[in-house]
C-alpha cells in the first residue's frame, strides 16, 4: 500500500508570488530508497516540471528529500512523482520547504 504526500509553498516575498508544490509517494519497506519517478511527460502548463524541463529543480528537491529524510528516521520507498513551479519565480528555497512539508506530512500521519 502506498500513500501520497503533498507540499505547497505559496507565498509573496518583496512584493513578487512564489510557489512550488511537490507530491511525494511512500511505501512501507525495511530500507530507505528515493527515487526519482516524474513522468517524462508533464503538463507544462500547468506548471509541471521534469529532469528534461528543470533539471536543476529535480536535484534540488531530491537533495532535499533525502536531506529530509535523514533527520525524520523513516524508511520506506519514497518517489519523488510531481513537481511544480513558475519558471520565473520558483527558487530553490521554495522547493526545500514544499519537500519538507510533504515530508512532515507524512511524518504527522504515520506517528
Amino acid at each position: 500500500m502506498h500513500q501520497e504526500y503533498q507540499g505547497l509553498v505559496r507565498e509573496v516575498r518583496n512584493d513578487v508570488c512564489h510557489f512550488a508544490e511537490v507530491t511525494i509517494k511512500h511505501s512501507f519497506t525495511s530500507s530507505v530508497s528515493i527515487l526519482n519517478s516524474i513522468p517524462d511527460e508533464v503538463i507544462e502548463s500547468k506548471y509541471e516540471v521534469n529532469c528534461k524541463t528543470m533539471p536543476a529543480w529535480v536535484e534540488c528537491a531530491m537533495n532535499s528529500i533525502t536531506k529530509t529524510l535523514s533527520k525524520m528516521h523513516i524508511s520506506g520507498k519514497f518517489e519523488l512523482v510531481k513537481l511544480r513551479g513558475s519558471l520565473v519565480d520558483t527558487t530553490e528555497e521554495d522547493i526545500n520547504l514544499a519537500c519538507t512539508r510533504a515530508l512532515e506530512s507524512l511524518h504527522n500521519h504515520i506517528r
